[in-house]
This record gives structure tokens, C-alpha cells and sequence, in this order.
């Protein structure tokens, strides 16, 4: 028996070697371009949206604006195919077709010492941890909706597609329907989103409206002989039937640099966009229950407010505090996009924000 072992040996060596010489294979991706959102690295998209996760360093090969593999953030654009090939990026797509500088890249600055005089504040500052640089001097983002029910109400539907496919891609054709009275003009521009949850004010109990995700840019081809038909110019995650269209009536593509507001405002985080969660730290989306009707703005921004102990609940005594700082992406009639800047704790639905003043 003892004369086998070697043979044996050498097969199963042979055999590992086969496997470590087999590279990956990948898929042809659904989407063109996917949004970096909370818990996002190049090895998972790379497994969720080529079929590998050792596919990751051609990704960042892709995309040379990202200086760090390991460093990818909520909002960030990640393409699947070199920069020089033919799909249009989102800057050729935005309404006008406006030029938008080139992002530098971020370096780290160390925070400014906070010094105390004088009486103590009413809230307590709470000191931040080194930042991005980018924060700064402002952000670019990709920013979402928020929709009321009234939005909802006006939107149209993405109803079919030619194309024998679940997941819809760019290039594809798909007809949409509007309400009676909505005749959309050839060339006419749309976004495609889907509805993520409704959002129930977590003080009142009231329905505020619904959170939404934009999916896709799509524009008219034709509007003759039935449903109007669309091709989807631009995907960001997965388009599927049944997603609503709104029209095109701003970029999604935002620069925003942080601005006071004209007064003090006062509300409560409605509720956080995380998938598998409740809570939101640094670099997330948050939604707040105040908006321009209240008189907040793009780039204003607001101090995340507590009080009491944590743990024991206990609050008698203790001042109110400083746990996080947000910066609205875009503020609607009744509510606003914001995202966390800084935190030193989780922020949830019913924490108390007041604007920096």
C-alpha cells in the first residue's frame, strides 16, 4: 500500500495546481454602474455583480479616480468597463450636459482642537475624528429622491420591455405608461426609481411619504401606436417592470458645500436609508422631517441631538448633547435628504437635529 502514497500524492498536487491556474470567469453585469452604499467593498460588488469576488482589482482598474481599493464610500460611482469605452457616464446624461469638475483626491486633515471658554454651551460638542478633505470644501454625490404621496401619485409605470430578461440593462427598450392627461414628447427625459418602504413619522405616527431609490435615466424613443416606448440610458442598480417614472427634472449628480441656514430649525430623523438596519453612522442617508417650507436648504447643516444616558435611559441632569453632524443632499417641500457627515453613535428614527447656527 505503501507504493501508492506518492502516486497519490502527485495527483492531488496536479489537481490543486489545475485549480489555482483557473481564473475567474466573469459575468456580463446587469448594470453599468453601481452606487456605493453602506457596507459596500470591491470584492462583494465584484461577486455580486460580475459572479467573482476575485475580479475586484479589474474594477479598480476601471476606475483609477478610486486612489484606495480599501476606501470606497456611500455615493461613490463604481463602473464595470474601462473609462474609454463607449457607454456614456452620468456627467453626458444629466440635464443641460453640464460640465463637472474632476473630483481631486481626498487626502486626510487632521481636526481643529476645540477650545472651551467661557461658561459651558447648552449642547456639548462633541470632538470629530479626522475627516476627508473632500468634506471640507463639500461633496458630489448621487442623490435619491424623497416622494410624497402626492409625487407617487403623478408617476408613471415602467410596464414592459421587448427584451426577455428580468434585470433590464442600458440600451434596453421598455414601454411605460402615465396617467390620463400625461403625453410625454419624443426625447423627453425621465427617471426610473422604485419604492424602498414607506416612511411613518416615528414621533406622530403620520404617513409621510415613501423612500425611494432612482434605478435608471431613460428617455423617449417613440409615442405612437400604444404605450409610450423608452430606453434606458443609464442604469445604477437593477431596473425591473413595475418601477415608477418621474420626469427629469433635476440632476441626480449633485456638488454641494456646506452653508448656514437663514434660522434656526428644529426636527426628528424620519428614518434612515440602510439596508438591514435601523440605524445610520458616517456616510450614510438620512431622512428629517423638516424642509423647505421650514426653511432648510442644499448644504445646510444640522447637529444630531441627545440626551440622557444611553444605557440606563436616565436623562434628569444631564444637558442635551451633540452626537453626530448631517448635511442636507436636497430638501424637498416637507422633508430632507441628508447625509452623516460625523457621528460618535448610531443615529436612529425620532433622534432629535437642529441646525448649526
Amino acid at each position: 500500500m505503501k507504493r501508492w502514497i506518492p502516486l497519490v500524492l502527485l495527483c492531488a498536487a496536479a489537481q490543486a495546481m489545475g485549480q489555482e491556474e483557473e481564473e475567474p470567469q466573469e459575468t456580463q453585469p446587469a448594470v453599468d454602474r453601481h452606487v456605493v452604499e453602506a457596507g459596500d467593498t470591491l470584492w462583494h460588488i465584484s461577486q455580486r455583480f460580475l459572479g467573482s469576488p476575485w475580479l475586484w482589482p479589474k474594477v479598480w482598474a476601471y476606475n483609477p479616480e478610486i486612489t484606495n481599493p480599501h476606501w470606497i464610500y456611500p455615493g461613490d460611482i463604481v463602473r464595470f468597463f474601462p473609462s474609454d469605452q463607449e457607454l456614456p457616464s452620468l456627467n453626458e446624461l444629466i440635464a443641460d450636459r453640464r460640465d463637472i469638475p474632476e473630483e481631486e483626491p481626498a487626502e486626510e486633515v487632521e481636526p481643529v482642537p476645540v477650545v472651551e471658554e467661557g461658561p459651558q454651551p447648552l449642547v456639548d460638542v462633541v470632538e470629530a475624528a479626522p475627516i476627508r478633505a473632500e468634506r471640507a470644501r463639500g461633496v458630489r454625490r448621487f442623490v435619491g429622491m424623497f416622494v410624497t404621496p402626492k409625487e407617487l401619485a403623478e408617476s408613471g409605470t415602467l410596464t414592459n420591455s421587448v427584451n426577455d430578461k428580468m434585470l433590464l440593462a442600458p440600451r434596453d427598450s421598455v414601454y411605460v405608461s402615465f396617467p390620463a392627461g400625461k403625453k410625454p414628447q419624443p426625447g423627453e427625459r425621465f427617471m426610473v426609481y422604485r419604492t424602498l418602504g414607506e416612511v411613518v413619522h416615528p414621533v406622530s405616527g403620520a404617513r409621510w411619504g415613501y423612500m425611494t431609490q432612482i434605478t435608471a435615466l431613460a428617455s423617449i424613443e417613440g409615442v405612437g401606436g400604444g404605450l409610450p416606448r423608452a430606453r434606458l440610458d443609464y442604469t445604477v442598480v437593477e431596473v425591473e417592470r413595475g418601477q415608477y417614472v418621474t420626469p427629469f427634472v433635476q440632476d441626480p449628480m449633485l456638488d454641494i458645500s456646506p452653508t448656514r441656514a437663514g434660522k434656526p430649525v428644529e426636527g426628528v430623523v424620519l428614518a434612515v436609508r440602510f439596508e438591514g438596519g435601523a440605524v445610520a453612522g458616517e456616510q450614510q442617508v438620512v431622512f428629517i422631517d423638516k424642509g423647505k417650507t421650514d426653511g432648510l436648504d442644499r448644504g445646510n447643516e444640522l447637529d444630531v441631538i441627545v440626551r440622557g444616558d444611553p444605557l440606563t435611559g436616565r436623562k434628569a441632569d444631564m444637558p442635551p448633547t451633540s452626537i453626530g453632524r448631517l448635511m442636507v443632499l436636497q430638501a424637498n417641500e416637507n422633508a430632507s435628504t441628508c447625509l452623516v457627515l460625523k457621528s460618535t453613535r448610531e443615529i436612529e428614527a425620532g433622534t432629535k437635529v437642529v441646525t448649526v447656527q
